[in-house]
């Protein structure tokens, strides 16, 4: 297994359990749901190690913890709330796994794309890991790109 691997592995329960009080179980590495629309929320890390964590959440997921976040039903929060938490979410997450790392890194802002059957792609890098979790009967996934030269 991958540093990047077990880092998120091991970051991503936490900061659901830590944050929301939500149970996060790993799944491996399972395909997400196909002409569903989805979160990605995804933060840069830059210094000694030169990558970017992202979490790709589903709809429901998403307003779920957009809900918890900001204290409200889960039908009453907006897309404005849930860029704010996913954003959030993406940044406690890379927060985390930056504090695992050796050396000196920075974290950026985060990035929240909203859509149905998109790619990200983040140029001049290639896929680290990609480990899909299970919250509450919703899969998603939490996947680490790291620039191709490191």
């Amino acid at each position: 297994m991958s540093d990047s691997k077990e880092f998120i592995s091991q970051v991503t329960p936490n900061i659901f359990a830590t944050i929301l009080d939500l149970e996060v179980f790993e799944q491996g590495d399972q395909e997400m749901q196909k002409g569903a629309k989805y979160v990605t929320a995804s933060v840069q890390i830059n210094g000694t190690w030169n990558g970017v964590v992202t979490l790709s959440i589903p709809d429901g997921l998403s307003r779920e913890c957009a809900a918890i976040m900001f204290d409200v039903a889960s039908d009453e929060a907006t897309e404005e709330d849930i860029e704010d938490a996913m954003g959030e979410l993406a940044n406690m997450t890379g927060g985390s796994f930056k504090s695992l790392i050796d050396g000196t890194c920075e974290l950026g802002l985060p990035v929240v794309t909203i859509g149905i059957d998109y790619q990200v792609k983040f140029p001049g890098s290639v896929l680290d890991c990609a480990t899909t979790f299970k919250c509450n009967e919703h899969l998603f996934r939490c996947s680490v790109h790291v620039r191709e030269d490191e």
